[in-house]
């Protein structure tokens, strides 16, 4: 894998995470509640949402067990 395609592919992580704040947000759950729940800084949550930082392992972690969602081999 080429260091581009690695780059492409953690935009693409990012934004299915996003996505899925997104949808969280649109079922009346907010960045707030997300964060609390998930025993985060809000503003952390809130700076990865908007694009503004990244986030370590552990926070994913955490977030995509809240929105449900899993890491899976797509190959």
């Amino acid at each position: 894998m080429s260091d581009k395609e690695f780059i492409e592919q953690d935009e693409i992580f990012s934004q299915v995470l996003r996505a899925a704040m997104v949808e969280a947000e649109k079922q009346g759950v907010s960045l707030y509640r997300i964060a609390k729940a998930c025993k985060l800084d809000d503003s952390i949550v809130y700076r990865f949402y908007h694009d503004e930082c990244g986030l370590a392992l552990t926070s994913v972690d955490r977030l995509c067990q809240y929105l449900g969602l899993e890491l899976a081999d797509s190959g």
